[in-house]
């Protein structure tokens, strides 16, 4: 994931300009719409809102029906972005602080479509680096929970213990112990040793490439060594 944004927030009550650009997007699959929109603070420009608004235009591979179901949740999803990036707002900080939701790509698997944003924002001085996938399914355009992409893809997960809470996935123990044997050679003895109990304990977002399962945690740190 290509994070580039370390950038700060304030409450909309207090910008003195908002700022909409549009545009759209189309490859193969998809042509979407999407509208950057902006809140600039009144004290300082490094105090601002910039978020990505996205909506489906056409897709070959989705009806009608779908692609309305699909806008309604991603209409929806917006209000809550902006919700959340609002609530990153603390007047008893002083200090730089904002909150940037870019829109990164689109996957289309065999039966699930995910649309993914890159987040970098800065609450109180904690800065945050994430990725939010928003999954839905392709027959029905209705949006598809981390739980039920986990018992398509990985049953063996929530088998051995995995749990979701929010809508991301906590692996623990056993289920890490799993991925590591698949991906075996993917960790160096030195980046399991670093990030061991991090990727046992954090929560991942969840999303289908390719026909399968990624899971990506949130960073603190924009170049980790448990991110790279």
């Amino acid at each position: 994931m290509n994070h580039q944004w370390l950038v700060t927030i304030i409450l909309p009550a207090i910008f003195s300009s908002q700022v909409s650009i549009a545009g759209e997007r189309e490859t193969n699959e998809i042509e979407l719409i999407i509208k950057t929109q902006k809140q600039i603070g009144e004290q300082a420009s490094y105090q601002n809102i910039e978020i990505d608004k996205v909506l489906i235009k056409s897709s070959e591979k989705l009806g009608n029906a779908q692609i309305k179901r699909i806008n309604s949740e991603l209409q929806r999803l917006n209000i809550s972005f902006h919700k959340s990036a609002s609530a990153c707002y603390d007047p008893q900080w002083p200090g730089p602080w904002g909150h940037v939701l870019k829109y990164e790509k689109t996957n289309f698997g065999k039966t699930t479509l995910s649309i993914l944003f890159d987040i970098a924002e800065g609450c109180s001085g904690q800065p945050n680096f994430e990725t939010f996938a928003a999954n839905f399914s392709i027959p029905t355009g209705k949006p598809i929970s981390t739980r039920t992409l986990l018992e398509r893809y990985a049953p063996s997960l929530l088998r051995a213990g995995a749990e979701v809470s929010h809508d991301f996935l906590i692996l623990g123990d056993d289920a890490f112990s799993i991925l590591m044997e698949q991906n075996e050679g993917t960790f160096t003895p030195d980046l399991q040793e670093s990030c061991d109990f991090f990727l046992r304990r954090t929560g991942f977002r969840v999303w289908v490439e390719e026909n399968r399962l990624v899971l990506l945690p949130p960073f603190q740190v924009q170049n980790s060594i448990c991110h790279n």
